[in-house]
Order: structure tokens, then C-alpha cells, then sequence
């Protein structure tokens, strides 16, 4: 006999600036009108004077939105901002200090150890961060208290890191 498991996960943060450009294609599929407002002033490839601007919002096609979103500059910076404001949960834990084990690490598949003290958030995304393009999400659990679990991936391990981070009492 199965049973049915009670536990509900629970994201609070993630820095996927790929997945953060599409849910903003989709939201300017939706709502044309804000991607006239925001790109204005974006020409269109191959038009020598048509602008966003010009168009209106029956002639806002997928090619047009994903042709401007996706060269959007800003964007990354955006989707950081998003997610150092989501770490920010993390904030009420300042003063206290996660152990973080970390296992499928890198190219060699390492598995460490490090204690951290929080002061804000972002310190523990920064105690593991590498330098380099990377995807990063942090969640819970719902039936276990103090523990906190992440994966990041990037060139050195595409498959992905595992963390277990645990309030230490």
C-alpha cells in the first residue's frame, strides 16, 4: 500500500536568467501593450525606421518580442535583482550559522563541508558561488525545520551541485 506524501515544497529563490528572460516573453505575449511602453524607442532588425513604438499592439508578434527581449541588456541584472531579493528570507537568520554540504561538485564530483554566519541572505549563496554563468535555486520542505536545500549548475557541472544547508543550534 502507497501513502501519500504529505510534504510540500517550497521555492525561495533562484537565479536562472534564461528562465527569467522567458517568463518575460510571456508576459509581454500577454500584456503587448507594456512591451510597446518598455521597448519604445528599440528599433526592429532589418527596419531602417520602424520602431517598437510605432507598432501597434495587433501587429506585437512572438518573432518581434523575442527579438527584442533576448537583447536586452538590462535583463541579467534584473533577474540578479530578483533573486538577491528573494534571498533576503534569509535575512532573519542573521547571527546564526548554516553548515552547507555540498556533494557533485565541480568537474571532479567533490563533496564538502563549510560553516557559514549569516549576516544577510546572499552569504550563503556567496560561500558557494563559483565565477562563472551558473543557475541557482534554493528551497524547502515543509515537514523538515532548519534545513534548506540548493542546486546550482555551470560549466563545471552541468548536471548540477547538490547543498544541504542546516541551521546549526
Amino acid at each position: 500500500m502507497e501513502t501519500m506524501s504529505n510534504v510540500i515544497t517550497t521555492r525561495i529563490a533562484e537565479y536562472d536568467v534564461q528562465e527569467f528572460i522567458g517568463f518575460e516573453v510571456k508576459h509581454y505575449l500577454e500584456n503587448p501593450d507594456e512591451f510597446i511602453d518598455r521597448y519604445e524607442w528599440h528599433r526592429l532588425e532589418g527596419e531602417e525606421v520602424c520602431r517598437v513604438g510605432d507598432l501597434t499592439v495587433k501587429e506585437v508578434t512572438r518573432e518581434i518580442i523575442d527579438e527584442i527581449v533576448w537583447k536586452d541588456e538590462l535583463l541579467p541584472g534584473d533577474a540578479y535583482q530578483q533573486f538577491e531579493d528573494d534571498m533576503t528570507y534569509f535575512d532573519k537568520y542573521s547571527g546564526e550559522t548554516f553548515s552547507i554540504i555540498g556533494t557533485n561538485m565541480g568537474w571532479r564530483n567533490r563533496t564538502g563541508q563549510l560553516d557559514v554566519e549569516v549576516t544577510d541572505g546572499m552569504d550563503l549563496f556567496e560561500a558557494i558561488r563559483v565565477n562563472s554563468d551558473l543557475t541557482f535555486r534554493i528551497w524547502k520542505d515543509s515537514d523538515i525545520e532548519g534545513i534548506y536545500f540548493a542546486t546550482m549548475s555551470h560549466h563545471d557541472s552541468p548536471t548540477g551541485e547538490h547543498y544541504e544547508l542546516t541551521l546549526k543550534q
